[in-house]
């Protein structure tokens, strides 16, 4: 898991406990991987995130290597996962 982290420049310390595996399959890499890369345009307000900066996201997107005719897909999978995260942290308020 450490290597797994260090690809992304991150350094694990301490012991690392995962909740579950999960699997990817190898066709949903390329956007896994994008999803991580717009990590970094979550709105924040009141100390929660509110959603996604999608003018950053285009832009991400615009730069990242994916043919033009996936973009569109691309950017509607970010609202999805976008959609999904916002949903399953507001049920952990709860």
């Amino acid at each position: 898991m450490a290597a797994a982290f260090a690809a992304f420049g991150l350094k694990v310390e301490g012991e690392l406990e995962l909740e579950e595996e999960f699997y990817l399959w190898p066709e949903n890499l390329p956007m896994f991987n994008f999803w991580l890369a717009v990590q970094t345009q979550w709105i924040w307000e009141e100390g929660r995130r509110m959603g996604l900066n999608y003018a950053g996201v285009e832009a991400r997107l615009r730069h990242w290597p994916v043919a033009k005719k996936e973009r569109t897909h691309f950017f509607e999978l970010v609202g999805a996962l976008e959609s999904e995260c916002l949903q399953a942290w507001s049920d952990e308020r709860k």
